[in-house]
C-alpha cells in the first residue's frame, strides 16, 4: 500500500512532510529505502516544537505558504484536522498527497510483522488464531467492520449499545473452580471484581492493586466490596521493581490512568496531571503477604503489563496461576507480551478474548494444562 502511494509521486520530485510524528518519520525513512530519487527537503507542523529534526528544517503551518517553490508535493501525514488542511493547501495551491488511515496504521506496526507471525502460532485453539489474525488486521487498517460483529455475536456489545461484558471479560478459559487467591491489577473503582466474587465460587481473598483507589472508588460499588469482604486493597501500582513512579492521572477517564513513559508517551497530555506513586511487584505482594499460591493474575494497567509480569516471573514460575492479561494498550503489548509468556510458561495454554466494538479490550488468557 505504501508502495503504491509513493509510486504516485514523480520522479526526482522534493518533499515536504506535513507533520513531525511517528509516521512521518517512518515514511521519511520509508522514502530512502525505496525512492531514492525523492528528496525530502523539510517538514512543516502547526505548532513546532523544535526548530530541526534529523537534520532537516521544520517550519511551522502559517510560514508553509512562502517555501512552496522551494518543493513539488506536500506529503500529509498528521491526519488530524484533514479537512480544515486541505482547504489551506487549496487556497495556496499547494499540491499535496494525504497519508491514508491504511498507512498510517502500516507505520506502527511495521517492525513487528515478523513477530506477529510467532505470536500467532501460540495460540491453542483456531478460534483464538482467527480471532488474533482479525484484529491484526485491523490493526494494519482494516475497517472495524469484522470486530464490531465479532462482539455483537459473541457478546451482544454494538456501537449502538456498548456496554461491557463484566461476566465475560477476564474470565473466559479459566477453570474458576481452581481459583482462591487473585491479583487483580488495574482494581480502579472494583467494579470487575464483583464479577470474580460471583463466579469464583471458592475464592478467599483478592489483592486489589489501584494506585489511586480513594479518588477513583465509587462509593455504590465500593459498598458492596466491603460487605461482601473479599478484597484487601493495596494503593500501589503494579510494575517490574519497588519503587516511585510518576504517573498520569486521567482527568476525563480515570480508568486510563498510566505511568509516564508507557505507549510510547513520555509527557502528559492536556487531559491528565502528573503525580507520584508507589509501586510494588507480584514476587513482593507473595512475600509480604505470606501467600502459599496465587492462583489467577489479572493485568490490565494500561501499558504496564509487561514490566509487571517481568516483576513476578519467580512467584508465575513457582504457582502456575491462570493469567488474564491485556494486549491491547499498543501494538507491541499485541506482539510481545504473548512472546514473553510463551517464553517463559511451561506447559501453558493461550487463549484470546475480545470485548469491546474497536480496538480496546483484548485479553489474552494463560492457563496452566493440568487445569484444562
Amino acid at each position: 500500500m505504501l508502495k503504491t502511494f509513493l509510486n504516485n509521486i514523480k520522479q526526482n520530485s522534493k518533499i515536504v512532510l506535513y507533520n513531525t510524528g511517528k509516521t512521518a518519520l517512518f515514511i521519511k525513512k520509508y522514502i530512502s529505502d525505496y525512492r531514492a530519487d525523492l528528496k525530502i527537503v523539510f517538514f512543516a507542523d502547526k505548532n513546532p516544537q523544535t526548530d530541526q529534526i534529523e537534520g532537516l528544517k521544520v517550519i511551522s503551518l502559517k510560514e508553509l505558504p512562502k517555501y512552496k517553490n522551494e518543493f513539488d508535493i506536500l506529503i500529509d501525514t498528521s491526519r488530524f484536522m484533514a479537512s480544515e488542511l486541505t482547504e489551506i493547501f487549496d487556497f495556496y495551491d499547494i499540491p499535496f498527497l494525504m497519508v491514508t488511515r491504511e498507512i498510517e496504521q502500516y507505520s506502527k506496526i511495521y517492525e513487528y510483522i515478523d513477530k506477529q507471525k510467532q505470536t500467532l502460532e501460540i495460540f491453542s485453539s483456531e478460534e483464538s488464531k482467527n480471532l488474533y489474525n482479525m484484529l491484526w488486521e485491523v490493526y494494519k487498517g482494516k475497517p472495524y467492520e469484522d470486530i464490531q460483529k465479532y462482539v455483537y455475536r459473541k457478546h451482544s456489545i454494538s456501537v449502538f449499545q456498548p456496554y461491557r461484558n463484566f461476566n465475560a471479560q477476564y474470565l473466559e478459559h479459566l477453570n474458576r473452580d481452581a481459583i482462591k487467591t487473585v491479583i487483580d491489577a488495574g482494581f480502579c473503582n472494583g467494579i470487575h471484581s464483583l464479577a470474580f466474587k460471583k463466579h469464583f465460587k471458592n475464592l478467599k481473598i483478592l489483592y486489589a492493586l489501584e494506585p489511586m483507589y480513594e479518588e477513583f472508588k465509587d462509593e455504590t460499588f465500593d459498598a458492596f466490596i466491603q460487605k461482601e469482604n473479599y478484597a484487601e486493597i493495596i494503593e500501589k501500582g503494579l510494575w517490574k521493581a519497588s519503587t516511585e513512579l510518576e504517573f498520569c492521572k486521567n482527568k476525563l477517564h480515570p480508568a486510563a490512568s498510566r505511568v509516564l513513559g508507557t505507549n510510547g508517551l513520555n509527557s502528559a497530555k492536556n487531559n491528565e496531571d502528573l503525580l507520584k506513586i508507589k509501586t510494588t511487584t507480584i514476587n513482593e505482594i507473595k512475600e509480604q503477604q505470606n501467600i502459599k499460591k496465587i492462583d489467577f493474575i489479572k493485568m490490565d494497567i494500561e501499558g504496564a503489563e509487561l514490566a509487571a509480569l517481568e516483576g513476578g516471573l519467580a512467584a508465575i514460575e513457582s504457582d502456575r496461576p491462570q493469567i488474564a492479561v491485556s494486549i491491547y494498550h499498543s501494538v507491541f503489548d499485541f506482539v510481545e507480551i504473548p512472546l514473553f509468556l510463551k517464553e517463559h510458561l511451561w506447559d501453558y495454554s493461550f487463549y484470546l478474548g475480545h470485548y469491546s466494538y474497536n480496538l480496546h479490550e483484548t485479553v489474552l488468557y494463560a492457563i496452566p494444562n493440568e487445569l484444562i
